[in-house]
């Protein structure tokens, strides 16, 4: 019986860790780079003027903007005809937030016609998974 009762509380402690591991946050790192994927993706559907691309990673609850009228409006005939096709980025830590319930990326980016770009990208959580929520790009016009 007193075996019995050692396994029973050898499986609870095993099972109690497993559970805890499962549900532990993502690290910063892994956290960073799951996000950095989305956007890398999002980014160059951009430039190839994919809507329907640029909005995969878009959350369920910005269906109402993630229409063809809106993209081309926002994007292809607004940031895309102002700064041109998306060149590279660099994460700027210190402006993001990896907060695992509304992470902030915000990177500084390299595009044809203008060589400094704040892109900023929120997300949100939805169904267990990251979706961006919003993608604005703005000019930097002064470095401070």
């Amino acid at each position: 019986m007193k075996k019995l009762a050692l396994y029973f509380a050898a499986a609870c402690l095993v099972f109690s860790f497993f559970c805890q591991g499962v549900s532990a946050q993502p690290s910063k790192d892994y956290l960073f780079n799951m996000l950095d994927i989305l956007v890398d993706e999002t980014l160059m559907a951009y430039n190839s003027d994919d809507y329907i691309k640029f909005y995969e990673y878009f959350a369920k609850k910005m269906e109402p903007v993630t229409a063809e009228q809106h993209f081309r409006a926002v994007y292809s005939n607004g940031y895309k005809k102002d700064l041109g096709d998306f060149i590279s980025r660099k994460i700027l830590l210190e402006k993001s937030s990896l907060d695992p319930d509304f992470p902030l990326l915000v990177y500084e980016a390299e595009f044809k016609n203008y060589k400094k770009v704040y892109v900023t990208v929120n997300f949100l959580k939805e169904y267990g998974n990251y979706r961006i929520s919003r993608m604005e790009m703005d000019k930097i016009y002064n470095e401070e």
